[in-house]
């Protein structure tokens, strides 16, 4: 008997192996999601507790904060020549504007009078890095005309996206 040499075909089945692309899917998500805590990390919004005991108080009396207010971002978007600029000052709650040298002299002098302690007495002058040294100059000669030596100045560094 001889053989035959007709080959016999049957359905063809066609398989895809996803697992290849499910495992790069799965590498993608951990991606992003390690990208986004990462990205998230330099943003951080610490909110911390006010230190409690007998000092607090003490510490927050023998303290006043000048803040050095600039204009808004909408105001300086409309008109370029107030970037940089000071729109006033604020000791405490105190809307001080912005020249009335007087008027701020009076009021770091009247707070250094009701702290406990008018020796140990401390200043401390904020403003945003963008402000120009020329807003800040007053506050300082003030600080001088008060005879107020003990102070911190601090300045806002711009975030990201700002």
């Amino acid at each position: 008997m001889a053989k035959s040499n007709v080959y016999q075909r049957g359905q063809a089945q066609v398989s895809f192996n996803m697992t290849p692309m499910i495992d790069c899917t799965f590498q993608l998500i951990i991606f992003f999601l390690l990208a986004t805590q990462i990205a998230s990390a330099d943003f951080v919004q610490m909110k911390l507790p006010r230190p409690e005991g007998p000092g607090v108080e003490e510490i927050d009396a023998q303290k006043a904060i000048v803040n050095v207010v600039p204009y808004p971002e909408r105001r300086v978007r409309a008109n370029k020549a107030l970037a940089g600029k000071a729109m006033g000052y604020q000791v405490r709650t105190i809307k001080i504007e912005k020249g009335n040298i007087e008027r701020l002299v009076r009021e770091l002098l009247r707070a250094q009078r009701t702290s406990g302690k008018p020796e140990d007495f401390v200043v401390e002058v904020r403003a945003d890095q963008a402000i120009h040294y020329s807003e800040i100059e007053p506050v300082l000669q003030a600080l001088q005309q008060a005879s107020l030596s003990k102070m911190h100045i601090t300045a806002r560094q711009a975030l990201r996206g700002d």
